[in-house]
This record gives structure tokens, C-alpha cells and sequence, in this order.
């Protein structure tokens, strides 16, 4: 795995971009008085919905075409939403067997089941549109700082 971040810059740029999101939201979440969760706030939820925007635009900065750029985001974004998703229901696996789930949780399993597909169409869904146009972004902004250094 050193290998791939020592010599992929755009790769460690956007594992370190989840990582800093996933600490966030592990710093930030909410529990109730009994020491149960209650979630994540709401200007944290809206920060990791947005987060493929920039994503995109790091994977678009090296790319010499806008149409690369907006490719190189969209598909940053999408997976950058899936993993996104994955780190969530990581850290609710972690609350699971730390004992942090209400005992009277309103959910049955199929239901999770269903939020947690629920959530994965929108983060990906949002991660193919904010990466797109990061991306875009990305390449505009990254191809004309290299024509710049060229010329």
C-alpha cells in the first residue's frame, strides 16, 4: 500500500482527503445521556455529500483536457461517494460492538439493509455529479497552471 501512495500523488491525496472525513466524523458523532448513538451532525452529513467535489478536482488537475478532467472526477466521485458510504457503515459496526446501539432500535435488519442501499445510490449518485464538475474544474484550473510553466 506504501508503495501505491508514494508513488500515485493523486491516490494519497484522496486517501488522505477520506481519512481526514473519517476522522471528523468520528471526532464529531453524536450520542445521547445513556451513552448511545444518535448519529452524525448535520453539517458533517452535508461535508461528506459534498466531498466528491474536490475529490474530482484532485483527480482532474493532472489531466490535459477537460473532458479527461471531467472523466478522472466522475470517477473519483463515485467511488469516492462509495467509500464514503463503507467508512460509515464501518464506524456503525464499530458502534455495534462497542455496545453504542440503542437496544429498542427502531430498524429491523432488512430495513438497515434497505437505508443502507438507500444512502449508497445517493452518495454515488452525488459523487458522479460534484466529481464531474470538480473534475472539470480540476482540469481547467491544473491545465492552464502547466501551459503557464510551459510557455
Amino acid at each position: 500500500m506504501s508503495h501505491v501512495l508514494r508513488n500515485h500523488p493523486t491516490v494519497s491525496a484522496l486517501f488522505l482527503l477520506w481519512l481526514g472525513l473519517w476522522i471528523v466524523m468520528v471526532a464529531t458523532w453524536l450520542y445521547d445521556s445513556a451513552g448511545y448513538t444518535v448519529g452524525m451532525p448535520m453539517p458533517v452529513f452535508f461535508i461528506f455529500l459534498v466531498a466528491p467535489l474536490p475529490a474530482g478536482l484532485i483527480a482532474g488537475w493532472s489531466k490535459p483536457s477537460l473532458r479527461s478532467g471531467a472523466a478522472a472526477g466522475l470517477l473519483a466521485g463515485a467511488l469516492f461517494g462509495a467509500a464514503n458510504l463503507a467508512g460509515n457503515l464501518l464506524w456503525g459496526a464499530v458502534l455495534f460492538i462497542r455496545g453504542r446501539i440503542p437496544p429498542n432500535q427502531p430498524f429491523t435488519f432488512w430495513e438497515g439493509v434497505a437505508e443502507a442501499l438507500g444512502f449508497l445510490v445517493l452518495f454515488v449518485f452525488v459523487g458522479l455529479v460534484l466529481g464531474s464538475i470538480g473534475g472539470l474544474i480540476g482540469a481547467a484550473l491544473g491545465g492552464r497552471a502547466g501551459r503557464r510553466a510551459v510557455v
